[in-house]
């Protein structure tokens, strides 16, 4: 049996998103009778909840990867269990499953992670581990993820860096990652839902972009659970999903004017034209690293 005080589940939240928190943790404590120590991540507020038991870290306003990192250090536990505040539980959790993704990651000690949302990425075509995950390419995209995984504490604080917000983390952490010897599982698309939730599509739950996916509203009948959608709206999946210009045909529109002060004109779309045009160069200058290692070897 895995040693479950060896183990933490960290959610990570913020003050704007307190008004969600008594919906997670109703769906949290229903779905799974939680062995572990659990503590919340938020910024100035103290959030409690009588119907559940855990501990509120308070760092203040900061960068979001610079809070993680104190929580994860006031943390005495060895394994991390990464929840967000905005994905919902809606069956029950695999614990029998769990226990053994725990008992390999004790086990085998060169494993970083283990993500519980199976990844749609796998353009590698990698075989199953086993009955229930594969390893992770080095090369996949977004290697490092904020989706609900089981973290080796010190692996996640060695990856972190103090000025990232999550979507930072999850590009520029993915490149780092290539270049540490740990291990990434991932849960087979085939296998049986450990964490059970749905993200995507019409009947998907919890929160997008902040607004209410539309699966809640039927979610929350179904429980009793009053909610007014009102303030934060639900999302919109044909708008937000309709075809939109790509990065390149909205620069391309722009004058030489707006392009040479793109940063100051639209920060957002100066970020995501030249992001693939860094990780071009990111990919070109690690490739040319790990050629002249075997060239030394």
């Amino acid at each position: 049996m895995p040693n479950s005080k060896n183990v933490a589940v960290l959610i990570n939240s913020c003050d704007s998103y307190t008004d969600v928190l008594d919906y997670f943790f109703f769906f949290f404590k229903k779905f799974w009778n939680c062995p572990y120590k659990v503590y919340l991540n938020m910024e100035n507020t103290k959030y409690h909840n009588r119907n559940f038991d855990f501990k509120t870290f308070s760092f203040g306003k900061t960068t979001w990867s610079n809070r993680l990192i104190k929580c994860l250090n006031a943390i005495k536990e060895e394994y991390v269990l990464m929840f967000l505040d905005d994905f919902f539980l809606l069956d029950f959790v695999n614990q029998e499953h769990f226990d053994k993704c725990l008992t390999l990651m004790e086990q085998d000690k060169n494993i970083g992670y283990i993500m519980f949302e199976p990844h749609f990425y796998n353009e590698f075509n990698l075989p199953p581990y086993n009955e229930l995950l594969r390893i992770r390419n080095k090369y996949e995209d977004f290697l490092a993820t904020t989706q609900i995984a089981l973290w080796k504490k010190s692996y996640l604080l060695q990856v972190l860096r103090k000025r990232e917000n999550p979507w930072d983390f999850e590009i520029y952490g993915s490149f780092r990652m290539r270049h540490y010897k740990q291990k990434c599982f991932v849960l087979n698309k085939d296998a049986p839902p450990i964490f059970p939730m749905i993200l995507r599509g019409e009947n998907s739950a919890g929160i997008i972009s902040g607004q209410w996916q539309p699966g809640n509203v039927q979610l929350f009948e179904k429980y009793n659970l009053h909610c007014d959608f009102s303030k934060r709206g639900i999302v919109n999946l044909e708008q937000r999903y309709k075809p939109r210009k790509s990065v390149k045909q909205k620069y391309k529109e722009l004058s030489v004017f707006k392009k040479i002060f793109l940063p100051f004109y639209d920060l957002k779309l100066f970020k995501s034209y030249y992001r693939p045009i860094i990780k071009k160069y990111i990919n070109l200058i690690d490739l040319r690293g790990r050629l002249k290692n075997k060239l030394i070897k």
